[in-house]
């Protein structure tokens, strides 16, 4: 038998579960298709909660070119502008940067990594399972995780896919120099026109931003949301006011998400599925890492109790998928009524109208979009009998 456990995909979710197998004394190979480091399209956002969870790994390092964020400016479909303040700061880095330092973690703590290693398939073996990585080439181990990202073709060749790997969300982004927000705030925009998601603008430092969109999946909506970057860098308020002498410095690139933990099974025989693969992002601001790295640990931590006790079957290992489903179903929930509540600008207006008045009500909301609190912190009871009433009014509009 090769390996204790053969990872598919080094990204936060995978290098996460193979640093804590490693350091829990399990022989981990890691497995990508790509040459590292390598781009990964995001908005490069960490928030508060993700930097906690990071730093117990040692990462980010001293030397990371970590960006420090203490707050955001939230722009309304009505186009008008509130300024808020977070407890405590989040930060933005590259992706480049941050999956390269989370890999090399997992080296320092005896994870043999295999870049340009495709995954093709993955079976039962004699004690273990073979996963497949070309036409003659494989890899054993006595079970795996899946860390493959949003793509539905490898769920689908392992049989956990539930209904169909159904995008939700796209996104396309690119980085500008040049920009001119203030350099701890991050920027969100959720103009009439990119509604029910938004347009965002993450300082980096040194004048270059990331600087993004994102859309609901439909059809065409690759389409759609490269018309819908190009209108939020040219028209949009938040371009005008920050964008107008930033260039862009490199090309638009898109990616497709799935969100909230629908659509697979995450724990199978000899197998967990964690990460971006699980589908686990937030619907309402479309972040990841943080639940990356908690499913990485989950499951390396579900492992190596399973592995001492030389029982891998999926009854013992569906605990990870009842871990994973009882820290993050009720917040992600809460999160897509967020989103469904953003369909509407009127709603989005009003929302906006009681943070002009209410500094704390506005934080609130930059803690929920930075990831220190879950979207309950919006719901108030003065904002839900707001909403409320707008609702019975809206509904007699729409009657009358």
């Amino acid at each position: 038998m090769g390996a204790d456990v053969v990872i598919i995909g080094a990204g936060p979710a995978g290098t996460t579960a193979a640093f804590y197998l490693a350091k829990g004394g399990a022989d981990v190979v890691l497995l990508d298709r790509a040459e590292f480091p390598r781009d990964k399209v995001c908005g490069d956002a960490l928030s508060p909660h993700a930097l906690d969870l990071l730093r117990r790994m040692g990462v980010p390092g001293p030397d990371s070119d970590l960006h420090m964020i203490n707050g955001a400016i939230l722009f309304a479909p009505d186009g008008r502008r509130v300024r808020t303040f977070t407890a405590e700061p989040g930060a933005v880095i590259p992706r480049r940067r941050l999956d390269q330092m989370l890999l090399e973690r997992a080296i320092g703590a005896g994870v043999r990594f295999h870049p340009q290693e495709r995954f093709t398939g993955l079976k039962a073996a004699r004690g273990g399972v073979q996963v497949r990585t070309g036409p003659t080439h494989s890899w054993t181990g006595r079970c795996a995780i899946l860390a493959t990202g949003c793509s539905g073709g490898p769920l689908r060749a392992v049989g956990v896919l539930r209904g169909g790997a159904r995008v939700h969300t796209f996104a396309r982004r690119a980085y500008f120099d040049g920009v001119s927000c203030p350099p701890d705030r991050i920027v969100y925009s959720f103009d009439q026109s990119l509604l029910p998601r938004y347009g965002w603008i993450f300082p980096m430092g040194g004048g270059r931003a990331n600087v993004g969109v994102a859309g609901e999946y439909e059809t065409g909506a690759q389409l759609r949301i490269g018309e819908r970057f190009q209108w939020f860098i040219t028209r949009s308020l938040a371009a005008r006011r920050f964008l107008q002498d930033a260039h862009q410095a490199t090309p638009a690139r898109t990616a497709a998400l799935r969100t909230g933990l629908r659509g697979v099974r995450l724990a199978a025989e000899r197998m967990l599925v964690v990460g971006e693969a699980a589908a686990a992002v937030r619907a309402s601001t479309g972040e990841g890492i943080p639940i990356a790295v908690e499913t990485g640990r989950l499951a390396a931590e579900t492992l190596l109790e399973a592995l001492r006790d030389d029982d891998l079957t999926r009854f013992r290992l569906a605990s990870y998928g009842r871990a994973v489903r009882e820290r993050f179903d009720a917040e992600l929930r809460r999160g897509e009524f967020v989103s469904r509540m953003l369909r509407s600008p009127r709603l989005a207006n009003e929302y906006f109208r009681l943070m002009e008045g209410d500094q704390e009500l506005a934080d609130r909301l930059a803690w929920v979009m930075v990831g220190t609190k879950g979207p309950r912190e919006l719901l108030t009871w003065p904002v839900v009998k707001q909403f409320l009433l707008q609702a019975c009014s809206l509904g007699r509009g729409i009657r009358a």
